[in-house]
């Protein structure tokens, strides 16, 4: 094995390590994997703010639930929202550094919402928690901004 595939192979194990280290003890989650599953947020049609910690996001076939890691009041004053992710594309698997950026009906500096994790669920289970949200709250503008 040459010196440049070892180098590379311990750098590799190091991201890998230091991203498990990133997430809660114990908490036994784990970001969407394989990417195809992760949230792409040139497919959302709509999202709703169930509480100040959930959103509810239907991409089309697919509808996810993003729980993020404080309350984010913002996001019930804002008639848009973004996704932002530090890493490569723009998919939102609910890895560290991942956010809603709230936007679009309030001037001045807005704090953006971390994501703690990101749930794919069933249709089913997207129309009861839409059942139980603040009616009325549906928002179509979207948009995605890789950092």
């Amino acid at each position: 094995m040459s010196i440049r595939t070892r180098t590379l192979m311990l750098a590799s194990a190091l991201l890998i390590s230091t991203d498990i280290a990133a997430q809660p003890a114990g908490s036994g989650y784990a970001p969407l994997r394989p990417l195809s599953e992760c949230l792409d947020p040139g497919r959302v049609r709509s999202w709703q703010l169930l509480d100040d910690t959930r959103v509810l996001v239907d991409a089309g076939r697919r509808h996810y639930l993003v729980v993020l890691t404080r309350t984010c009041p913002e996001l019930g004053y804002n008639t848009e929202i973004q996704f932002s992710n530090k890493g490569p594309g723009q998919r939102i698997c609910g890895d560290l550094g991942e956010q809603i950026l709230p936007s679009g009906s309030l001037a001045g500096a807005i704090r953006p919402c971390d994501i703690q994790r990101l749930l794919r669920i069933s249709r089913d289970e997207y129309e009861a928690e839409l059942g139980r949200g603040p009616r009325g709250r549906v928002e179509q503008r979207v948009g995605a901004r890789g950092d």
